[in-house]
C-alpha cells in the first residue's frame, strides 16, 4: 500500500484518541495551543531526554565494563559524547520552545513546571 495511506491511518488514530478541541464552544488558537499542541511537545521532549540520558548511560557502562579493550573503550566514549551533544541540542530546543511559547502566547512557565515559576513545598 501507499505509504501515504499509513501515515493518514495513523492520523485518525491520533484524532479519534485524543480529546478533540471543540471550537463551537470559543475555543482560542491559544487554548487550542495549550490543551493540545503544548502536551504532545512536552511528553515528546521527556521521552527524548530520557533516550539521550540512556545513551550516555549506554556508553558509560561500555566505557567501564571494557577497560581492557581499546576498540571498545572508544566505542564508549563516543557513545557519551553523543549523548551528551543529544541533550545539549535538545536543551537548546526546549530554550527555543519556551521562548517562542512566552513571545507568541504570554506562557511564564514550561509545560510541567508549576505557573509560579517554583515548586509548591508543602508545610507541615
Amino acid at each position: 500500500m501507499n505509504r501515504l495511506y499509513y501515515y493518514y491511518i495513523i492520523l485518525c488514530a491520533y484524532l479519534l484518541t485524543v480529546p478533540e478541541p471543540v471550537f463551537a464552544q470559543g475555543m482560542t488558537f491559544r487554548e487550542f495551543v495549550l490543551t493540545t499542541i503544548r502536551p504532545i511537545v512536552n511528553s515528546v521532549l521527556v521521552i527524548m531526554y530520557a533516550l539521550c540520558l540512556l545513551l550516555f548511560l549506554w556508553g558509560l557502562a561500555k566505557f567501564i565494563l571494557n577497560a581492557g579493550d581499546e576498540t571498545e573503550r572508544r566505542k564508549g566514549k563516543s557513545f557519551m559524547l553523543w549523548g551528551l551533544i543529544a541533550l545539549l541540542v535538545l536543551a537548546v530546543f526546549y530554550a527555543v520552545v519556551y521562548v517562542v511559547a512566552g513571545s507568541f502566547f504570554g506562557l511564564t512557565s514550561p509545560g510541567y513546571l508549576p505557573e509560579s515559576g517554583g515548586f509548591n513545598i508543602p508545610n507541615y
